[in-house]
């Protein structure tokens, strides 16, 4: 399984997770995330970053079984670092 870090889009990230795709942020990747992902109708809220996790680090994996469907067109680039 591959995985990249990279800059994307809200629209990129969405798209992939409406097509089955799971996505893991970081809390500055997942603060960034979080609105617009709520206006397109992703039921997610926030998220206690405050345990580093067995390696002292800590994400969040984003992934729905059920077909999404992103319902905006204009949502602004996110950082993905």
């Amino acid at each position: 399984m591959a995985f990249s870090s990279r800059q994307t889009t809200a629209r990129e990230i969405l798209t992939g997770i409406g097509q089955g795709g799971a996505y893991a942020f970081d809390e500055l990747a997942y603060g960034r995330f979080l609105t617009p992902a709520q206006q397109e109708g992703l039921p997610i809220g926030p998220e206690d970053f405050s345990e580093p996790g067995p390696i002292g680090l800590h994400f969040v994996r984003v992934e729905f079984l059920v077909p999404f469907e992103p319902i905006g067109s204009s949502l602004p680039a996110i950082a993905n670092r």
